[in-house]
């Protein structure tokens, strides 16, 4: 059997208005059409798509939220536990949004396509294109001279994805050093006990006795090969592994104080051939006398760069004269932590104890100066020891020497190895063919060897106490410990924040909100909650059963008197 289409049933949805004429292009947002029926006021509110509307609040809200938990994270140590990772939350909180906004979506469309249905110049293809429009993001793309509101809403929401980048690249891991007050006890020495430093015979203070442990002079040794600290992985305690602790520590060392001054040089140049006098480029000396056993003297005299070394050679040396006294100090120190690989696997944190790198003999701060101890004397030498393998150690000349009105280095002292010879203009000096103004100590004007010597002094002494205290403390069987406070730095995975990916997904929120908003126009204009379920559609089509109920009649209400009705009748069931 061959189905026929009546002309009522094409010439559009409502008969009683036939237009036959091609329908025109619709507006982006059609607000001024005619509706087909009026409808009284108490049908407005009952109309009101409050689940759409709530959709798009929640919507806002999803964001404001998403910006409460990454400012409450940004700054906080990473969280270790599952429940608590910002992630997972920013993840429920992008579902949602997604899910408001494609609620908020299917509600306007179901009211823009009605609201286009209820207008009395309505066309079939009208409603197609806003089906199309509203249910296909790829149709809405394509969509070219047709596009319009509903199209715009529907690609911003397709959008919405993006929130998801932006929000997992607003989070970001930062080390960070966490400063925190620590209790720290060590072995060390505050005090200095009747001729640690060995036995004299005499003022040179030769050292006939050694320390408990380690001697002086292999500490010196150590030292001048890069071992200057103090292995505390059983001797301490108050700085947790992988951390870095600073305190000042209380110790015993030396109180230093300097002068320094000049002294005026008339060297001779190269231009004589009878030179006889030597030139002096550096010297350094390291002295120490039983009439004050407690205290060390350091003189150093060096050649800076000249000025001029054109004209005549003259210029000064710099000077530094210290006095070192045997104090209690309060001196600062660094803790450092090391895990150690072993076959079987990380072994036992390693914890090094030594004198703070970034400061020097300046920073001491004085607690008290040592009292010279009864007995000190010819056999019993508390500091002299000390004096004695220090001036073996760092003290030196360095001076020009003339032959033949030609010059030549003449180093004494191991300390002169250290020192080295420049000029001001050649890399690598060559006596012999060198001005004796251009040859300068150091090569630096800004080098203070008075400080370098007594920082070095400094250092010697500090690892050597420490050392031997240690030692001693191991070898009688009782750690004698002091406690002090000291701040501990822990590197921390922290949370930071990059805003400029929130605000990206701020805007991408916002802007879909705003695309969506517009599609809830005219939802006052039809009186009733609508969907797009076939029975409604066929509804706005006029389909024969259904086309003389009124609009505004609830779809319930008609579907509970239509419902029993069957789709086909019984001769189209046999056709």
């Amino acid at each position: 059997m061959k189905n026929d289409l009546s002309k009522s049933s094409v010439t559009g949805l409502h008969p009683s208005t036939t237009d036959a004429s091609k329908p025109k292009t619709q507006p982006f947002i059609p607000f001024g059409a005619e509706p087909v029926e009026e409808l009284k006021q108490d049908k407005i509110a009952y109309g009101i798509p409050w689940l759409g509307l709530i959709a798009l609040i929640l919507s806002i809200l999803t964001i404001i939220s998403s910006w409460l938990i990454l400012h409450f994270i940004d700054g906080h140590v990473v969280f270790t536990n599952k429940l608590l990772k910002p992630a997972s939350w920013l993840s429920a909180i992008l579902s949602a949004n997604s899910v408001c906004l494609h609620i908020a979506l299917v509600e306007g469309f179901n009211i823009a396509w009605w609201y286009r249905a209820t207008r009395a110049d309505a066309h079939v293809a009208d409603l197609h294109t806003i089906w199309l429009h509203g249910t296909s993001s790829f149709s809405a793309l394509k969509s070219g001279r047709s596009f319009n509101y509903i199209a715009l809403a529907t690609l911003f929401v397709a959008t919405v994805p993006l929130n998801g980048f932006m929000l997992q690249n607003a989070i970001s891991v930062n080390p960070t050093l966490v400063d925190s007050k620590v209790s720290m006890n060590y072995t060390t020495r505050t005090s200095l006990p009747l001729g640690w430093s060995g036995s004299t015979s005499n003022q040179s203070a030769a050292i006939t006795v050694p320390l408990p442990s380690l001697t002086l002079s292999q500490i010196v040794g150590n030292s001048f090969s890069g071992i200057q600290s103090a292995d505390f992985s059983t001797g301490g305690s108050g700085c947790a592994s992988g951390a870095i602790c600073s305190a000042f520590m209380p110790s015993v060392g030396f109180w230093v104080q300097c002068n320094s001054s000049s002294l005026p040089y008339d060297l001779p140049n190269d231009s004589s051939s009878n030179i006889t006098t030597n030139a002096t480029l550096f010297t350094s000396a390291i002295t120490w006398t039983n009439n004050n056993p407690n205290d060390i003297d350091v003189r150093v005299l060096w050649k800076p760069i000249s000025e001029d070394a054109t004209g005549p050679c003259k210029g000064t040396y710099k000077v530094k004269e210290c006095r070192l006294r045997a104090a209690s100090l309060l001196q600062p120190v660094q803790v450092t932590s090391s895990i150690p690989q072993t076959n079987q696997g990380p072994a036992f944190p390693h914890f090094t104890l030594n004198l703070d790198s970034s400061y020097t003999y300046i920073s001491d701060k004085l607690d008290k100066i040592l009292p010279i101890l009864p007995n000190e004397g010819d056999t019993n030498s508390t500091v002299g020891g000390i004096a004695s393998i220090m001036n073996n150690f760092l003290t030196g000349s360095v001076n020009i020497s003339y032959v033949d009105g030609k010059p030549s280095i003449v180093s004494e002292g191991l300390y002169s190895n250290v020192v080295g010879i420049a000029s001001n203009s050649m890399n690598t000096p060559d006596p012999g063919t060198m001005s004796t103004c251009n040859m300068t100590a150091g090569g630096s004007s800004s080098i203070d060897f008075g400080d370098q010597i007594v920082n070095a002094i400094r250092q010697l002494v500090w690892t050597s106490v420490t050392n031997d205290a240690l030692a001693t403390a191991m070898n009688s069987g009782s750690q004698q410990r002091i406690t002090f406070e000291g701040t501990q730095s822990k590197p921390e995975n922290h949370y930071k924040i990059i805003w400029i990916y929130w605000i990206g997904s701020l805007v991408i929120t916002l802007s879909t909100v705003l695309a969506v908003a517009p599609i809830f126009w005219g939802f006052w204009l039809l009186g009733r909650k609508t969907t797009m379920s076939p029975f409604e559609t066929a509804r706005a089509f006029h389909a024969p059963g259904i086309s003389d109920a009124p609009f505004s009649t609830e779809t319930p209400i008609l579907l509970a008197e239509l419902g029993p009705q069957r789709v086909h009748d019984a001769g189209q069931r046999s056709s």
